[in-house]
């Protein structure tokens, strides 16, 4: 989930919130590293990084690689109650991430002609979806589709907030989009909608007949090892975990780690770590997900964002945008309680991955500038 989730904050001022003990995140950090990044470089960076934290998130874990070189380093708090350090192998809800994955599955679909690009909704979800036979799987891949953003419902978010640990079916949310109006008609603006990403998985689920969850095992998960990757149906993250947080108005922050993964399904659901979600790009980009041809379809974008296109589930940021020396390609998102990116250079060899606790709408102006400019620094600052 990524971009209107920021509507929880309004949709949640007046509900009341989780006690939970905000002491002020201290310099807690540590490393895993393959090899060490440069000194001056490194201490520069760790300082863009408590920047982060200084300005109000929780905790945060950043990776950089330059090509086998790789440097994880950590600011702030796992676990505001407790105090528990951020640890560079903390698990964090990936959000929005999660459609690169699911992009893939699709892609490799096609490849195995299971299904095509330019198949429609009603084809594989007959009903489901009004006026189905006119979106195409491709425009559901780039958010060109028009549907609802389910997350901008206001009675859904409300429902959300007040019982986060609920069960979200796929098509409870693709019930709640559809009962609004088509934004626009189908390939003819650009709109991101988690609806889109909803659909998708059951449409890999009806094509494969298996889940998605069992897709994303055998599929990448398991061939990749990445072994602190899950993609749970429920409100428990499993293994080491960063706490999630929420601030709805006022301190002290709601502690959203056990928020239902089914709030998100397909469209933001996967939990992982700093490490995991860079060996994915980085085997994504290098050709051993998708052939040749596969990954220049998911690489043909559309204008999106100022500054920005989209393609098949993966973002295009130019240089005028966000990573101010280069273009790149990666994703961004935000679950409720957390915040992820993760960017690299078309060929794999550069990359960075960041994580916060906390969601970035949430946080303040000045703690998003911080992460702005620590994405930029530190990508921009590897040789």
């Amino acid at each position: 989930m990524n971009r209107y989730i920021s509507l929880l904050a309004a949709a949640a001022i007046g509900l009341g919130t989780v006690a939970v003990a905000a002491t002020a995140a201290t310099d807690n950090r540590s490393s895993d590293t393959k090899a060490a990044a440069p000194t001056a470089s490194r201490a520069h960076i760790q300082n863009a990084l408590d920047a982060v934290v200084a300005a109000g998130a929780p905790g945060a874990v950043l990776l950089l690689r330059n090509g086998t070189h790789r440097v994880i380093m950590t600011a702030g708090l796992a676990d505001l109650r407790h105090q528990t350090p951020m640890r560079a192998g903390d698990r964090f809800r990936i959000g929005s991430l999660t459609k690169s994955f699911i992009a893939t599955i699709v892609l490799q679909l096609v490849g195995e002609r299971q299904l095509t690009l330019n198949d429609n909704i009603e084809r594989w979800l007959p009903g489901l979806v009004p006026a189905g036979a006119g979106i195409t799987i491709r425009e559901l891949l780039n958010h060109t589709s028009g549907l609802f953003d389910y997350p901008n419902d206001q009675k859904f978010l409300q429902k959300a907030l007040r019982s986060p640990t609920h069960t979200w079916s796929p098509t409870d949310l693709i019930h709640v989009a559809t009962a609004h109006k088509p934004l626009f008609a189908p390939g003819t603006k650009w709109n991101y909608s988690n609806t889109e990403y909803i659909a998708l998985g059951l449409i890999i689920e009806k094509a494969t007949r298996h889940s998605v969850h069992y897709e994303l095992n055998q599929r990448i998960i398991k061939p990749l090892g990445l072994r602190h990757t899950s993609f749970p149906s429920g409100a428990s993250i499993n293994g080491p975990h960063a706490h999630g947080y929420l601030f709805l108005g006022k301190p002290p922050l709601q502690d959203a780690t056990t928020w239902s993964a089914s709030f998100a399904g397909a469209a933001g659901g996967l939990t992982s770590t700093a490490a995991d979600v860079d060996r994915f790009y980085q085997t994504l980009f290098s050709g051993k997900l998708l052939d040749s041809s596969q990954l220049r379809q998911m690489e043909s974008a559309v204008a999106s964002l100022p500054g920005q296109r989209y393609g098949l589930g993966l973002e295009q940021d130019l240089p005028s945008h966000y990573v101010r020396c280069s273009t790149v390609w990666g994703h961004d998102g935000d679950f409720p309680g957390y915040h992820s990116e993760a960017f690299a250079s078309r060929d794999g060899r550069h990359s960075i991955v960041l994580l916060v606790n906390e969601m970035l709408p949430m946080l303040s102006p000045k703690a998003q500038h911080a992460v702005h400019t620590l994405v930029s620094t530190a990508y921009c600052s590897q040789p």
